[in-house]
């Protein structure tokens, strides 16, 4: 998942109003908008990557579709005037549109269906959205703002599907865990306080993308995509290892213990999906490449341990709560975390080989961590390490 909150105060485009002729007034969003495609790939299509076998095995276990009915959705409820409170009922049954607003109460409890109802309601009548604590949180100006750019995204995809969910999979064939057969639905939406995320405690194999995120880059796009594709294979494959417990019921972790988990979910997605191997150069994929290019030097590397090492002392003690370390580790541009995770499977898959990569969700989080103590004390030149405290608590762990 990727996630960063906007702050109010931040400059924005001004607001556009679009045309809305010819969008029926009471209109039957569930079925009107929703566009499903249906990809079962033919193996010519992965064959010419190189990858025979794989491909083979692909094509009978691993599905996508996609839908783009929350983006297109919160377009149309945004340019109407008659949008009454008795409407809502009927909005959530879009899904991509329902799970967009539930993620926003994942990171900010207070902020509910019901808020969304109020602000979105403010909104349509004022031009102006309702804060929470100086954040924007739902981006209604900026959904509108980019709607012209997203709906040409929309348009890319659905033109070139086939290709961009080929080269997907072939991107993270090689990472790909024990997932077992698997299809997985892709809902695009629009707004929100995520680039991407799968919600928790969901059986059901999705994920969601942000749109209004991308500036308009198709490419940075499949980057993304690629990232939280690898986090439904993460759960299916622990699902399957008998360590559902651990993927569905996050909170019931020892705070500690959730930290291994988070960070070795977010750090090998950040591995497998390295924008750094897709082709493209787009503006909101050349972001995620220098973001890694920022957190991977030597130094930095060092800088984001002894956070973690610090983070996960306060944790164990009770200093700090998970809410507050989530914050530090996982959240806003640099989310140090998810390179502590991204260099431990990088040198895990240097020096054990890519089986072990695809094996790291078969048994619990800290056999993560316990690899890569095993494979420095090996290696003298490898600088990157845990203090001999931290080392001690995490052989402990199973």
């Amino acid at each position: 998942m990727r996630t960063v909150l906007s702050k109010s105060l931040v400059r924005r485009s001004p607001i556009n109003h679009f045309d809305a002729v010819g969008i029926p007034p009471r209109m039957n969003y569930a079925t009107a908008v929703r566009h499903r495609f249906r990809i079962i790939f033919a193996a010519s299509l992965l064959a010419l990557a190189g990858y025979a076998h794989a491909a083979q095995e692909t094509r009978s276990q691993i599905q996508l579709h996609f839908d783009y009915a929350g983006a297109r959705t919160l377009f149309e409820v945004l340019n109407r005037r008659d949008l009454a409170p008795q409407d809502f009922a009927e909005l959530y049954k879009v899904q991509g549109l329902a799970a967009m607003v539930d993620n926003v109460t994942r990171f900010i409890p207070e902020i509910t269906r019901r808020e969304f109802e109020q602000h979105l309601l403010k909104f349509i009548e004022t031009g102006k959205e309702p804060g929470h604590n100086g954040y924007v949180v739902w981006d209604f100006k900026q959904v509108l703002s980019t709607r012209s750019e997203v709906e040409q995204l929309i348009g890319k995809l659905e033109a070139d599907e086939a290709r961009i969910v080929a080269t997907t999979l072939r991107e993270l064939e090689p990472f790909r865990p024990n997932t077992g057969p698997l299809t997985i639905t892709v809902y695009f939406v629009a707004g929100g306080v995520s680039d991407g995320f799968v919600p928790e405690r969901s059986r059901e194999p999705a994920l969601y993308v942000n749109l209004t995120r991308a500036r308009g880059d198709l490419d940075g796009v499949v980057s993304n995509l690629t990232h939280e594709i690898y986090h439904v294979m993460q759960q299916s494959a622990s699902r399957r290892a008998g360590l559902g417990s651990i993927v569905d019921e996050q909170e019931k972790l020892a705070p500690a213990q959730r930290l291994l988990a988070t960070t070795l979910w977010e750090g090998s997605a950040n591995y497998a999906a390295d924008p750094r191997r897709l082709d493209g150069s787009g503006q909101y994929l050349e972001m995620w490449r220098d973001r890694f290019e920022q957190n991977t030097t030597p130094a930095k590397l060092a800088e984001h341990f002894e956070l973690f090492e610090t983070v996960l002392k306060d944790l164990q003690v009770g200093r700090t709560s998970w809410d507050d370390a989530y914050a530090l580790g996982f959240a806003g541009p640099q989310s140090p975390f998810y390179f502590v995770g991204y260099e431990m499977t990088r040198l895990i898959d240097q020096r054990c080989g890519r089986p072990c990569v695809q094996q790291l969700f078969d048994k619990p989080p800290a056999t993560f961590f316990q690899r890569y103590i095993e494979i420095y004390k090996q290696d003298p030149s490898i600088t990157i390490r845990f203090s001999p405290a931290t080392e001690a608590w995490i052989a402990g762990q199973r």
